[in-house]
């Protein structure tokens, strides 16, 4: 990573989650690694910043492909308010470019290099980061570190491990949603489309 690149801070910031258990935030360190952090690591939270997005991340770790197949699907969607910064801004291909980051990195299926990336992220003491949806071409993931507790979704903590939160729905993704996951061993339309602007701009410098 490059030393500097573009920062985000959220405030009020609705994201969203499905999580079958109460409340919808990691206090303890992780029992497995992920995209954004590694086994043993301190409490990694993983939220969306658009409702269909973790559906996507539900329907693509199931391996679920067909409409028929996400009636056997019920779950719970949290939405939780954010205001938290400053985080590393990786939320697009180009923002990650900025920072010095492959954007193949963002959304590959072998994740030690994103593990890697959010290691570098962490020791810079940043509150967590923006990268783009693996699962969900188009959407953003929101990383936070550390332990945060559950308060009423109308509060207003005055600590930033109070997070505001409640429970927006409960059941199955939308008809039409797994058609649009990108499930692994899958190209990604989001880094495709980045490459393809790159090429463009390299015989072209004026586009």
């Amino acid at each position: 990573m490059r030393e500097r690149g573009p920062i985000a801070q959220l405030t009020d910031r609705v994201a969203f989650r499905w999580a079958d258990y109460d409340p919808p935030f990691w206090a303890r360190p992780t029992r497995s690694a992920g995209r954004w952090n590694d086994l043993g690591d301190e409490p990694t939270q993983y939220w969306c910043l658009d409702p269909s997005a973790p559906w996507a991340e539900l329907i693509r770790h199931e391996g679920l492909r067909e409409e028929a197949e996400l009636d056997l699907l019920r779950a719970t969607l949290w939405a939780a308010r954010w205001s938290i910064g400053p985080l590393a801004d990786l939320g697009t291909f180009e923002s990650a470019d900025a920072w010095g980051v492959d954007a193949r990195v963002m959304v590959d299926d072998d994740q030690r290099a994103s593990r890697s990336v959010a290691r570098e992220v962490r020791s810079r003491g940043f509150a967590g980061l923006l990268a783009p949806s693996a699962a969900l071409p188009g959407s953003v993931t929101l990383v936070l570190f550390r332990p945060r507790i559950l308060a009423a979704f109308g509060a207003a903590p005055r600590l930033s491990a109070y997070v505001p939160a409640e429970v927006a729905a409960i059941g199955r993704p939308a008809t039409g949603l797994v058609g649009r996951v990108r499930h692994r061993g899958e190209r990604h339309s989001g880094l495709d489309a980045f490459r393809a602007a790159a090429r463009a701009r390299r015989r072209d410098p004026r586009t």
